[in-house]
């Protein structure tokens, strides 16, 4: 009777320690399972990750550029218009030169006149070099 009862719990002991063994099993693939997913999601964190900094990378370029090109579009702009206005004042004192010696008695009368010649020169000249 005592044999038995000691069979009996060995069965049992043997019994549990198949089951604990089989939960045992279990826990170890569902801890391969997680274990995988984590390394998947910590990947695909860094991926996204990365692709954040490229797109910061290349709106800081986008910008860069954007801020350069208009920047030299508006260089561009003033200097047009610099020489717009230089060839208008240029034009202007021609003009009033040319103006000034036509309307000039003497030049009509003699064919020259030194103020009004000289202002003309100075016209052309300014035409010349400005």
């Amino acid at each position: 009777q005592h044999i038995d009862r000691v069979e009996a719990e060995n069965r049992r002991l043997l019994e549990s320690r198949k089951q604990d063994q089989l939960a045992l099993e279990r826990a170890a693939g569902r801890l391969e399972i997680l274990t995988s997913e984590n390394d998947r999601l910590r990947e695909a964190r860094d991926q996204s990750r990365a692709w954040a900094a490229a797109w910061k990378r290349a709106a800081r370029r986008y910008r860069n550029w954007r801020a350069w090109w208009e920047n030299r579009a508006w260089e561009e702009l003033q200097a047009r218009a610099t020489l717009i206005i230089q060839q208008g004042k240029r034009e202007v004192l021609l003009e009033s030169a040319l103006r000034g010696l036509l309307n000039c008695s003497a030049y009509r009368e003699f064919g020259h006149c030194g103020q009004c010649e000289q202002r003309a020169h100075h016209a052309l000249k300014g035409a010349d070099h400005d």
